[in-house]
């Protein structure tokens, strides 16, 4: 071994060394990100995160018009933040030094609850409009594969089956995660199994169906709601 030959973890590598330290310095960051966010879902979920799916959920650009469309950008950002359990919710808001709100109930409802993480996806505004949500999810789902899938048209069958399959229904907003844009390792299991149980469909669909449902509720719930805090603020 010369002098110049790099043994990075005990493997020898080629790499070269400021670009070995930045993709180390990155799987660090990405280890610990996974550590904390696995903790803020310990509690919740049946089953453990699939980060990378899950970060590809975060990552899809769907239904963008143009470059300077900045509606991927704002929907990224809920999609993040939903992830990290991090929302501007009131909970958050109306104790915030200055704030203009009296209290942190939901605007949304009338039941004097206090609008958290978890109200966001149960309250009675969500519920109300949940078959609609559940709608636009599938047609973005859809409208994705569209894209993606030379067969367009012989894809809505195995999507439409694998839908089903997954547990995706209007009543299931509040508690299935690939409306919140996570991908678990629940979720990748019964994937792999449609893959050779659903001709035409591809693991690789999980994450644009979580992308998906978490833009349609985006766009639905979280929008108007948003709009209608800020009025408030204002």
């Amino acid at each position: 071994v010369h002098d110049y030959q790099l043994i990075y973890d005990g493997t020898r590598t080629n790499i070269y060394p400021r670009k070995l330290l930045k993709n180390a310095r990155h799987q660090t960051i990405a280890a610990k990100n996974n550590s904390r966010v696995g903790s803020l879902w310990a509690d919740k979920l049946n089953s453990r995160i699939n980060h990378p799916a899950t970060l590809q959920a975060l990552d899809l650009n769907l239904d963008r018009q143009n470059h300077l469309d900045s509606t991927l950008f704002k929907c990224q950002a809920f999609r993040i933040n939903c992830v990290h359990q991090n929302l501007q919710i009131l909970e958050k808001r109306a104790n915030y030094s200055g704030s203009h709100f009296e209290n942190d109930f939901c605007m949304r409802c009338t039941h004097n609850i206090t609008e958290d993480e978890d109200h966001i996806w149960e309250c009675e505004d969500t519920d109300n409009k949940a078959a609609e949500i559940h709608e636009r999810g599938v047609e973005l789902f859809h409208k994705a594969l569209e894209k993606l899938e030379t067969t367009a048209l012989s894809s809505r069958d195995p999507a439409n089956r694998a839908l089903t399959a997954l547990g995706i229904t209007p009543r299931s907003i509040q508690n299935n995660p690939l409306y919140r844009s996570i991908v678990t390792n629940r979720a990748t299991r019964v994937g792999l199994r449609l893959v050779k149980q659903i001709p035409g469909f591809k693991i690789h669909w999980l994450p644009l169906l979580s992308a998906s449902l978490t833009r349609s509720f985006w766009e639905i719930i979280w929008v108007p709601r948003t709009a209608q805090v800020q009025r408030v603020q204002d």
